[in-house]
């Protein structure tokens, strides 16, 4: 689960808004058509995509996904559009699996004392922090009405992840990620 050298980077083609994006990462639309794609930068397709929004993932990713009976994701179709084209099928993964809204601990941040920026922002780093009092058991979830690339896998998910070797995927131990956020 290695960085990918030359990973492709994708652009959505006719992608309307954010919002609608969003519903589409969180699998609340089900779009009529295969969702268009232009890669736009690198050479190499991974068994994952990340465009900001949602994975792009591998149809032998979505495969194993499948024949294992992972809940919490549904699959819609790509299509890819330009000279450079994928080795195979790909499909945007829409998750469905949810828990409490995930956090970056901002309350707790408060607290600290923090000289302001340029632009009179406090700036401190805030672990992660899943509530999973609300979760409902999917082996892929994300955040209740979160709009975060942020996006949680059972460990059952991220061994299959390990021995498959799956590529451009990412699993961090949620105590190990941070991120650094402005706090009033």
């Amino acid at each position: 689960m290695a960085e990918v050298p030359d990973c492709v980077e994708v652009r959505r083609v006719g992608a309307s808004n954010a919002e609608s994006e969003w519903a589409l990462a969180r699998g609340e639309v089900e779009p009529g058509e295969p969702v268009a794609f232009a890669a736009i930068q690198g050479s190499v397709f991974p068994d994952v995509i990340w465009n900001g929004f949602y994975p792009i993932v591998s149809e032998r990713l979505w495969r194993l996904i499948a024949s294992e009976r992972f809940e919490g994701c549904q699959a819609y179709p790509c299509r890819f559009e330009g000279p450079l084209l994928p080795p195979g099928e790909y499909f945007v993964l829409g998750v469905t699996g949810r828990c409490r809204e995930i956090t970056f601990g901002e309350e707790d941040a408060r607290k600290l004392r923090v000289r302001p920026d340029k632009k009179g922002r406090r700036l401190v780093y805030a672990e992660l922090q899943v509530d999973l009092a609300e979760w409902d058991g999917a082996d892929i979830f994300m955040g209740r009405g979160n709009r975060t690339a942020y996006r949680c896998v059972s460990e059952r998910f991220r061994a299959l992840l390990a021995r498959y070797e799956i590529s451009g995927a990412r699993c961090d131990a949620v105590d190990a990620c941070e991120m650094f956020v402005a706090v009033e």
